[in-house]
């Protein structure tokens, strides 16, 4: 997504008033497979991953965003197959099959393996959501 094109749009459409409000994922990735995974996603994706670690501060720093407001919630346990975490890493814009293209088979069967080589059939993970809002802004 151009934040340069999108920004200014929603600025241009949202009521009076009305705010642009954005909920995301906060996973904890454990320190045992954590490296592994992200040297994987580095080698695949052409979206370097340290692009999404402030989103809204870079939106705000370049005058798109102007942020009212941030909630974490609390974390909950959660688990699912190792298929189901492909399909939702997959379900990101930077590993999506669109963006992978012909990579995305290799990216899978990179994940897959690295979780057999750890005896890993079900991934647990710590989450929680974080939700932004605020007015997008037009430069």
């Amino acid at each position: 997504m151009d934040h340069d094109v999108v920004m200014p749009r929603f600025a241009d459409v949202l009521a009076p008033g009305g705010r642009l409000v954005v909920v995301d994922d906060d996973v904890g990735y454990p320190p045992l497979w954590k490296k592994d995974l992200i040297a994987i996603i580095e080698r695949h994706s052409p979206v370097n991953p340290s692009a999404f670690k402030d989103l809204f501060g870079d939106l705000q720093r370049r005058g798109l965003f102007e942020r009212h407001g941030f909630l974490r919630t609390t974390v909950a346990p959660f688990e699912q197959s190792v298929e189901d975490f492909i399909r939702a890493l997959q379900s990101t814009s930077s590993l999506s099959r669109v963006t992978l293209g012909e990579r995305t088979d290799a990216f899978a069967a990179e994940v897959r393996a690295l979780f057999a080589r750890l005896g890993i059939t079900r991934i647990a993970l710590p989450v929680a959501a974080m939700v932004v809002w605020g007015r997008p802004l037009r430069p």
